[in-house]
């Protein structure tokens, strides 16, 4: 086994679930029928949070930009924080132990 398997795979697993989660279903169901989008943001790192809407919306078209905009945020996401076993040794083991 490689020296920091575990640490690689818990890192990992942490990339996936929330590139899972920024494409889940973000939306809640009010009493009276309207849904509230909530939108990812992200800017760089492993550190991400969504956000409520201001205001709840009816329109299905809205909805899905929301969606699809939350998906491209969730492929950037997954393209920069996804790394080989050496790649992630090399940024975060090897930089912390010079």
């Amino acid at each position: 086994m490689r020296k920091y398997q575990k640490e690689y795979e818990a890192y990992m697993k942490q990339v996936t679930d929330s590139f899972i989660n920024m494409q889940t279903e973000t939306t809640t169901l009010e009493k009276d029928l309207m849904s509230q989008m909530l939108i990812v943001e992200w800017s760089n790192g492993l550190n991400w949070k969504a956000s409520t809407m201001g205001e709840s919306c009816r329109d299905g078209n809205l909805m899905d930009e929301y969606r699809e905009y939350n998906a491209e945020i969730a492929k950037e996401y997954l393209k920069s924080n996804a790394l080989t076993y050496e790649e992630w040794v090399v940024k975060y083991k090897l930089k912390t132990n010079i």
